[in-house]
């Protein structure tokens, strides 16, 4: 067993939706950095600017109590805020725990279809490896969540007097559960719901839009229904192959008791195979 070691570092999170990267790094991440690095026992600043994001991580000499670090970084991003943009999110000022960011990676790949390797990675490995005692928290690499597109034509909601406004609304309004209330009897109670969600893309196309002439017009006679994912922000990959990552604190001797190294039918939602890696 290792001693605990409380490394004082302290990060600031800025969130500015919209802004590119330049933006962030002259206008949110110089200013605060400029404020920061006044503050006595400094080791190191590192930060990164992204579209719409600012991250800045503050390392302190060991010597330093972190909660003193936190508080003396608080102050001075508040005596920055009047140089930051009008819009920008009040920056997140927390310490970080080294501890706790993830020290081995376990890999799911597939040859197969990538979202519902994703699919089996969150919805059935991530919840195993959770029931590993001491395990905690897995953190995801690489996953994006499921997204249903709809890609209008143009062409089509023009000839039939459509705008982009109507899809949407038809949408909004037939594609919804709501509670229906209940049915009480005597002895019993019943809670009933309104089921109006579509359960896949063909069911959606068949959502209709409007009625001109006597015509019904579907999602489908406008629009192409994709069923996809988010847009990529990471990728994770294992052996040249995409992959999702499942970050964790623990050993993999300890992992390996409750799941092991290769699998090939642990789950009747695909057949995957399973790799770590090293």
């Amino acid at each position: 067993m290792y001693p605990e070691i409380e490394f004082p570092t302290v990060s600031v999170s800025s969130s500015l939706p919209g802004a590119d990267p330049e933006i962030m790094d002259s206008d949110v991440t110089d200013v605060l950095e400029e404020q920061i690095n006044t503050i006595e026992g400094v080791k190191t600043i590192q930060s990164t600017s992204r579209e719409g994001n600012s991250q800045i991580v503050v390392e302190f000499v060991l010597d330093k109590d972190v909660n003193v670090a936190a508080q003396e970084v608080r102050d001075k991003v508040n005596l920055a805020q009047r140089q930051l943009p009008r819009d920008l999110e009040a920056p997140i000022v927390q310490k970080l725990d080294m501890s706790m960011a993830p020290f081995l990676w376990v890999a799911v790949t597939s040859t197969g279809d990538f979202q519902r390797m994703a699919r089996y990675a969150d919805e059935v490995v991530k919840e195993r490896l959770q029931t590993v005692p001491g395990v905690g928290a897995i953190i995801l690499g690489g996953y994006q969540e499921r997204q249903i597109r709809i890609w209008l034509n143009p062409d089509e909601l023009e000839a039939r007097n459509l705008t982009p406004r109507d899809v949407a609304a038809a949408v909004r309004l037939k594609h919804i559960e709501l509670p229906g209330g209940r049915i009480e009897q005597p002895d019993r109670e019943f809670v009933v719901k309104i089921k109006g969600e579509y359960k896949s893309v063909e069911e959606l196309g068949e959502l209709v839009v409007a009625t001109r002439n006597q015509t019904v017009i579907r999602l489908k006679d406008v629009a192409r229904v994709e069923d996809g994912s988010q847009d990529m922000r990471s990728i994770a990959r294992f052996n040249g192959l995409p992959a999702i990552g499942l970050g964790s604190r623990q050993p993999w001797q300890r992992l390996s008791k409750s799941f092991p190294k290769t699998s090939t039918q642990t789950s009747p939602l695909i057949p995957l195979d399973l790799s770590r890696s090293p």
